[in-house]
């Protein structure tokens, strides 16, 4: 069965018999943690009612009005709720990996996800976003109920898959003059923040959740889930064992070739990837890191770091890729 992905990004070596901690990724089980178990649950179709906060229309709510909960920001971050007008798409209408910014939250599964599906399958992004213009009155979570006092004239609706539609107002957390989590790295467009926003509605602790990604803790998704939660299915390479596993819990060694063919198939299928927590002296890999993969050709693994920049998008030999990667995946379709 496959190993329970887990792992804080950026993570420190865990002490006291815990294994190290990897972009995103937690194996579980070896010789000192026992055999590998399968996961404990699947994100947001076992969340209690306890942990999914209040995301559809307040009932109590005028005609006129529609009234949702945001989710919350990170506490102790210096954030205010703006309304935000920037459009969905750019004018080409068409997403792209070079659009996503991770933002100031240690939570690159959701942003190397969101650049891999839009590289791959930017169709599918299109698909899960609509917009209305409505009057929108919220509260954050956790604020008393029976105020509402944020107010948006943009509604967002999201279809995660395998998910009920998840309709977000057109508030987003602001933070030193920028969207404060992910954001268009133009500052002009706004698809992969509604979406994130959408995910992080799904827990009580909203974007503090998607910061802790991989902490083992009642309702906090790793990266697996994480990736699933986004694009529908999921199949990881896990290079520290050789071992291919599926959503179905089959298992096959990984042959030669294989871990080849998964990073060639990335311009057609998403894909990520999560980096050791000890690397070669490359340079340009993080530690404790995932990355959308964006294509394999002769020889060099095409990457993109979702942290942004102008050297964001980079190529390292496949070698080196074997040696400073631990885990990849890909959508099963």
């Amino acid at each position: 069965m496959p190993p329970n992905v887990r792992g804080r990004v950026p993570g420190p070596t865990g002490a006291e018999g815990r294994i190290p901690e990897f972009g995103g990724f937690r194996p579980r089980g070896n010789r000192r943690h026992g055999p590998l178990r399968a996961p404990e649950r699947t994100l947001l179709a076992q969340l209690t009612p306890e942990e999914s906060p209040e995301t559809a229309t307040d009932a109590t709510a005028p005609e006129s009005e529609i009234r949702l909960v945001e989710p919350s920001a990170v506490p102790g971050q210096p954030t205010a709720l703006e309304d935000y007008d920037f459009p969905l798409f750019g004018s080409q209408g068409t997403p792209t990996a070079e659009d996503v910014v991770q933002g100031n939250l240690d939570n690159c599964p959701v942003a190397a996800t969101l650049a891999a599906l839009a590289h791959a399958r930017p169709e599918v992004i299109q698909n899960m976003l609509s917009e209305q213009h409505a009057r929108v009155r919220s509260r954050v979570h956790g604020d008393p109920q029976g105020r509402y006092p944020h107010e948006s004239r943009r509604l967002i609706t999201v279809r995660l898959p395998g998910g009920q539609p998840v309709r977000v107002s057109g508030l987003l957390w602001r933070m030193w003059g920028n969207v404060a989590y992910a954001r268009s790295a133009s500052g002009s467009i706004s698809w992969m923040s509604y979406i994130e926003k959408a995910y992080a509605s799904q827990f009580s602790g909203g974007y503090q959740t998607l910061a802790r990604v991989g902490e083992e803790a009642p309702g906090i998704p790793d990266t697996r889930e994480v990736f699933a939660a986004l694009t529908g299915s999921w199949m990881m390479a896990y290079l520290v064992e050789d071992t291919l596993f599926h959503a179905d819990g089959a298992a096959d060694a990984l042959r030669a070739g294989t871990l080849e063919e998964l990073l060639a198939r990335a311009r057609a299928r998403p894909t990520i990837a999560a980096s050791r927590n000890e690397l070669p002296p490359e340079g340009r890999i993080e530690a404790n890191h995932s990355y959308a993969v964006l294509g394999f050709r002769r020889g060099a693994v095409q990457l993109r770091n979702p942290r942004g920049g102008p050297h964001a998008t980079f190529q390292i030999p496949f070698e080196l890729f074997r040696q400073a990667f631990q885990a990849v995946l890909q959508t099963e379709d």
